[in-house]
């Protein structure tokens, strides 16, 4: 996990109106064990250990120096693929977890559409991303119930479908830096991006430890930056404002 002390330039999250009664009520739950195992972590120091059991699609060749990552066995690497796939395709919700952590940039785009859902913002805080130093504040949803789990998952893979086929496959180093920026905790697989055909969506789907959906995030509706600034574009200075708008 990343060091909350340390966090000069990355995000921390704030569950608003959730965390202390949210937090008891699942802390007095048996924690079921894990369907998967995952490796320790892996960083730009690190050699990647032999994935030759998965497609080629689904292979991490570099983590960036300052992402920490997580490899699964190649078995389960195809086996979660395979079911995003078919989640996809058929929309089945059973794969999607209790809790769904819909993040700033997936946010902004389906915000509209949903309308307000019930459930606390989860409010990223990133610090000294703007040009001069103040932090940036970026706004997605916490959703424990099922029906905003739904609608948000529903929105999501319109937003899928709406631009030709997909593929679904490992995020490369670059995908990887970006998003590093943006979460407080280190990359874990099954971790998959989701690009459409007409190259619009990159959608980060990531599993838990259960097997379910816990997360999902849109790269291209972030903004980039470079040098641990945001770069100072229109294109960037509007998705700033939609990402922290909602």
């Amino acid at each position: 996990m990343k060091l909350l002390p340390l966090l000069s330039l990355l995000p921390i999250i704030a569950l608003a109106g959730c965390v202390t009664e949210q937090g008891a009520k699942s802390s007095a739950k048996a924690k079921p064990a894990p369907l998967f195992k995952t490796s320790a972590a892996y960083t730009g120091t690190s050699k990647v250990p032999d994935q030759s059991a998965r497609p080629e699609a689904l292979r991490v060749e570099i983590v960036p120096a300052e992402v920490r990552y997580h490899f699964a066995d190649d078995a389960v690497a195809v086996q979660y693929s395979e079911k995003l796939n078919a989640f996809i395709e058929q929309e089945d919700m059973d794969l999607v977890d209790s809790i769904l952590l819909v993040w700033p940039g997936v946010w902004s785009l389906i915000s509209d559409e949903v309308g307000e859902l019930p459930g606390p913002q989860l409010r990223c805080v990133v610090p000294s991303m703007s040009g001069d130093g103040s932090p940036i504040f970026l706004c997605g949803k916490f959703c424990t119930e099922s029906p905003s789990i739904i609608a948000a998952t529903v929105a999501v893979l319109k937003c899928v479908k709406s631009d030709g086929s997909w593929t679904i496959r490992a995020l490369n180093p670059e995908e990887m830096a970006k998003w590093w920026a943006y979460i407080p905790f280190d990359i874990g697989e099954p971790t998959f991006l989701v690009q459409t055909e007409g190259g619009r969506y990159k959608f980060i789907f990531a599993f838990s430890s259960n097997g379910k959906i816990s997360s999902i995030e849109e790269l291209n509706s972030l903004p980039d930056f470079a040098n641990d600034r945001m770069i100072p574009t229109e294109e960037n200075r509007l998705k700033l404002e939609r990402c922290s708008s909602k």
